[in-house]
């Protein structure tokens, strides 16, 4: 046995330092036998009847903490994972409450963003402070997001993405992470570097991982919905594009306030917002950089309904339970339909993008941002 338990702990060494989605430990496992055993149990009639008629009762007899009690009677799916319950003893669960397997699965969170299967809903919410900024760590999340789309969403009938941060949906692109980066390969190639950065390798591939994520959302089979709140900038607004449907609460502004740090909207933004809205919409909030309230925004066509404060997230599920009624196949045909990809628009934004970004000017502009002391920079 000594000899086996050797072999295993050589072959497992360093695995508790791993991050991951799911980062428990065979001693994480062992502290949570009792909740493990407590749903192991569910193989028994009298047990599996007392759980779903008596759970309370039942939960105080077998000695279960008000944790652990909160974890089972609320679904805290990812929850009981990262607690060390077992994928076995959460699919024994799943059938004696009535929910599908892909619910159990369907779930993530993460260091920017969660997800989970409500009802018939995918529900993304973003929660990366100040205002959600899109820098690597959330790309990578996003991509594991646009994975579970193409794969089904998990069985969802429709996607809703919104934002648990006070100040907004999304500010825009991580500009801090941006002129770190950029700064460091300066230092590192030498003064001439900044000309050449258009060409950096690490930067067209950031803005490819980017343009597939959204171009996934974009043409997902689903409907897609965008509840937005506060600032919707830059990148952010570019997200809010690829919904199909965008409910904004009254307090959102919508922006493009690329041109202050010599670029144009790298992620897609203008030519989605053509495809909806035509060129002179475009030009006006491109060459001006000005922000456009939620109400001015319904006017013009880019947003379907305005709710009062705190409302547009409560809209937005009706808008999914609504879409999630239709016939899928209707629902996929009428997107194609609807809802073309402009791509080879989006590839010449890209390369604009690129090109702009060699300029001194977006130097400049990026050091006065990071270095500003405005509470609210995202303003031009």
């Amino acid at each position: 046995i000594e000899a086996y338990r050797e072999h295993v702990g050589y072959h497992l060494a360093g695995a508790e330092t791993l991050k991951g989605t799911y980062p428990f430990t065979h001693a994480r496992s062992q502290e949570n036998f009792r909740l493990n055993t407590f749903l192991h149990d569910l193989i028994k009639p009298e047990h599996r009847e007392r759980f779903v008629n008596d759970f309370d009762a039942l939960a105080a007899e077998r000695g279960l903490t008000v944790e652990e009690i909160d974890l089972v009677k609320n679904r805290k799916w990812i929850e009981m994972i990262h607690r060390g319950v077992s994928f076995f003893m959460l699919e024994k669960m799943a059938a004696v409450i009535g929910v599908s397997n892909p619910e159990v699965y369907a779930a993530f969170r993460g260091e920017t963003l969660d997800w989970s299967l409500a009802g018939t809903t995918l529900e993304v919410v973003l929660h990366r402070e100040p205002c959600n900024e899109i820098g690597p760590a959330t790309l990578d999340e996003l991509e594991r997001l646009a994975r579970l789309v193409r794969k089904g969403a998990g069985g969802a009938r429709a996607l809703l993405i919104h934002s648990a941060v006070p100040r907004g949906f999304c500010a825009g692109a991580d500009l801090w992470a941006l002129h770190d980066g950029l700064t460091e390969r300066k230092a590192a190639a030498g003064p001439r570097a900044w000309r050449r950065l258009g060409d950096a390798a690490e930067v067209r591939s950031f803005l490819d991982r980017i343009h597939r994520v959204f171009d996934t959302l974009d043409a997902a089979p689903i409907t897609t919905i965008a509840a937005t709140h506060g600032f919707c900038f830059g990148g952010g607004f570019e997200l809010a594009l690829t919904a199909d449907v965008i409910v904004a609460d009254k307090s959102t502004r919508f922006a493009f306030p690329e041109l202050r740090l010599g670029l144009v909207p790298g992620f897609g933004g203008i030519p989605r917002l053509r495809r909806d809205l035509g060129n002179a919409v475009v030009r006006d909030l491109l060459l001006t950089g000005r922000s456009v309230p939620a109400a001015k925004a319904h006017h013009l066509g880019l947003v379907s309904q305005v709710t009062a404060r705190g409302e547009a997230l409560r809209v937005a599920r009706l808008v999914a339970e609504q879409a999630a009624r239709f016939d899928p196949e209707t629902t996929r045909a009428a997107k194609r339909f609807l809802k073309p990809i402009p791509r080879a628009e989006l590839e010449r934004e890209k390369d604009l993008f690129i090109e702009l970004l060699a300029s001194p000017t977006v130097e400049r502009a990026l050091d006065k941002f990071v270095h500003s002391s405005d509470v609210r920079p995202y303003l031009p």
